[in-house]
């Protein structure tokens, strides 16, 4: 039986059927539900909520570590030696079950990004700090490491070693290959394609959306980003945007258009100035695969 979300007199309160190793240190007032399993040394602080479901289980995996006030909805696998920071909630129900449709899901532009079990997938040594909301059809890669306030919508796949500054967030149906970093308050839209090991700047904005209307077949057609792509601090991509492999967006650009390999692009609307040398680009690729 599914134990009640609230303890009395701010008491623990462990399911008799969750599978908790006796190594682990469970905080005063957290509520560990049925179809649970918690590993070795795992520590987990005051007032938290544990849940999960016979249909999708939650496995909180060894030495992972949980601050004061964090919720983890059922489905959550939280990879070894991971770090979550207080009031921060794993596992949000996706728009489908809290608002009882989502245009989006069935629209062809996305269907390469769907993940069809409701369950959110963050592999081993993560770093998710205060305030984190990471959505359910999630799957992230190892080493993912966040500052506060961070978003991931549902349907969306992150790569390892990925960096996500404070309040950036990705709008969901979405890919993020490996070490790429989204700067601080960056927004990303649907429908983003984004390559290995690229650099986008705080306070960039992505659009997907042609008209800026509210008509879906106007909609999601996100931008794509190619392996090793920079974008400078305060930029805005617009819809349908390709940026191939290598590609420099200099600061406080609007990008319109696509920017070929290699090419160095900046203004408003962006314009190719030139092609970056083989030695510029490759010094960039050196220093994300160092």
């Amino acid at each position: 039986m599914t134990i009640p979300m609230t303890s009395p007199e701010g008491s623990t309160a462990v399911s008799s059927s969750a599978d908790v190793h006796a190594t682990a240190v469970i905080g005063r007032g957290t509520v560990v539900s049925d179809h649970v399993a918690i590993g070795p040394n795992v520590r987990i602080g005051a007032n938290c909520i544990i849940d999960g479901s016979e249909a999708y289980p939650t496995v909180i995996n060894t030495g992972c570590v949980l601050d004061d006030i964090v919720k983890i909805q059922p489905g959550v696998s939280l990879g070894a030696g991971s770090s979550v920071g207080p009031f921060s909630v794993l596992g949000h129900p996706s728009k489908v079950v809290t608002a009882g449709a989502d245009g989006s899901l069935e629209n062809e532009r996305v269907q390469r990004f769907i993940i069809d079990e409701p369950v959110t997938k963050i592999g081993a040594k993560a770093v998710i700090r205060s305030h984190a909301v990471i959505y359910t059809n999630v799957v992230i890669g190892e080493a993912f490491s966040t500052g506060h306030f961070i978003m991931v919508r549902e349907h969306t796949r992150i790569g390892d070693r990925c960096v996500f500054g404070s309040h950036a967030s990705v709008d969901g149906y979405s890919s993020i290959g490996d070490r790429t970093h989204v700067g601080q308050y960056a927004q990303l839209s649907q429908s983003a394609t984004i390559g290995r090991g690229v650099f986008i700047g705080g306070q960039t904005v992505f659009s997907d959306n042609l008209k800026a209307i509210w008509d879906v077949d106007q909609d999601l057609f996100g931008a794509t980003l190619e392996d090793y792509v920079r974008i400078g601090l305060n930029c805005t991509v617009m819809p349908k945007v390709v940026l191939e492999r290598g590609a420099f967006v200099g600061a406080g650009s609007i990008v319109t258009r696509n920017v070929p390999e290699g090419g160095l692009a900046y203004g408003s609307p962006a314009k190719v100035s030139r092609r970056q040398t083989m030695k510029e680009i490759q010094e960039y690729i050196d220093s994300v695969e160092g």
